[in-house]
């Protein structure tokens, strides 16, 4: 063959692909709207954590609160990871999340300014409202979704969310004046 209907080969092949990865899951059925909306909602909320514990953490680490920058540092590994994974699924079936995971960072900076400048019983609590929330949603797109992969992914994400819950909620109980171990 010559090389101008090689590159023509290779074009059409690469552009396959791309349409192939952008539309379709790896069982190759399309996922719902539903399904589609809740992985952008998702990767918003994961991009709003991880801002929002980076700013807690340092705030801590400031305050001589070494135990709970510990904490929420190693939370904020996991929705990091969560993001990343999240990110991955999107581009695999095709949802576009660029503009929900700026939205998520934005919020993130934002609340993280905010609530590190209150006392951390406050920011315990906020947190444990938001992992809760995070874990009701996970529970729930979780139900309703039929790709196993995705599946595996809300449930996952829905167990950590439910322990950052938790280590909040444990940590509220170490925080008399505002102390913490």
């Amino acid at each position: 063959m010559r090389r101008k209907n090689w590159l023509l080969l290779a074009g059409c092949g690469l552009t396959a692909w791309v349409l192939l990865i952008r539309t379709k899951n790896p069982s190759g059925h399309k996922l719902p709207d539903h399904i589609r909306g809740f992985v952008q909602y998702a990767t918003a909320l994961e991009a709003q954590q991880v801002p929002l514990y980076r700013s807690l953490a340092n705030a801590c680490r400031r305050s001589s609160n070494p135990h709970l920058a510990v904490g929420l540092e190693k939370a904020m590994l996991v929705e990091q990871e969560h993001l990343d994974k999240l990110q991955s699924h999107a581009i695999r079936a095709g949802i576009p999340v660029g503009k929900w995971t700026t939205l998520g960072n934005v919020l993130g900076i934002l609340s993280g300014k905010v609530l590190s400048r209150v006392p951390p019983t406050i920011s315990l609590k906020v947190i444990s409202l938001i992992e809760n929330k995070a874990a009701q949603d996970y529970k729930q797109a979780y139900r309703q979704c039929s790709d196993e992969t995705l599946r595996d992914l809300f449930l996952s994400n829905q167990v950590d969310e439910e322990n950052h819950a938790a280590w909040a909620v444990r940590m509220l109980q170490f925080t008399p004046n505002d102390k913490l171990p």
